[in-house]
């Protein structure tokens, strides 16, 4: 399969990333310098059904084909160019650390919200060990799932974090 992205000249990645407003343009009127945002990757047209839908990630004109860190330069920058749209302002008493897993705790939101059924005693298989995979078992467990999350993950490095979990 294929991944899409950008094909052509240089891309800085990084589509999972928060951090501190250091600069911002004359028609920006939601922020401030200093203040700690969370960046969404993904734009909308605002006029396609999949926007309308609440689902702009699937946006042919925004979103699958100009997220940030995929189509257009990303997080592991030392600065970013991020349209005020797509910046939500974070607590000062939250670490920007923190403040960078607001992108994939929203794909498991999104997640759950379609689950709908996943109760104590439900078997889940959880595939993969990275982020957003260790995210799901955390929530599973604190769901109540605790015996019954089976975890594949083929990288023995993150089998061994997710035993220690």
């Amino acid at each position: 399969g294929s991944f899409p992205c950008k094909k052509e000249g240089f891309l800085t990645l990084g589509h999972e990333f928060a951090g501190t407003v250091d600069a911002v343009g004359s028609a920006v009127k939601n922020f401030k310098l200093g203040q700690k945002v969370a960046v969404d990757p993904n734009s909308a047209c605002d006029k396609c059904t999949f926007c309308h839908e609440g689902s702009y990630q699937h946006c042919s004109t925004g979103g699958i084909n100009n997220t940030i860190g995929i189509f257009r330069d990303g997080g592991f920058s030392t600065h970013a160019v991020i349209p005020e749209t797509q910046v939500h302002l974070v607590s000062d008493d939250v670490d920007l650390q923190q403040a960078a897993l607001v992108e994939p705790l929203s794909c498991l939101a999104h997640g759950w919200k379609r689950l709908n059924g996943v109760n104590v005693g439900s078997n889940v298989l959880v595939i993969g060990a990275g982020i957003i995979g260790l995210l799901w078992a955390c929530m599973l467990h604190l769901h109540g799932l605790r015996k019954s999350v089976t975890i594949s993950e083929p990288q023995e490095k993150r089998r061994e974090l997710v035993n220690n979990l």
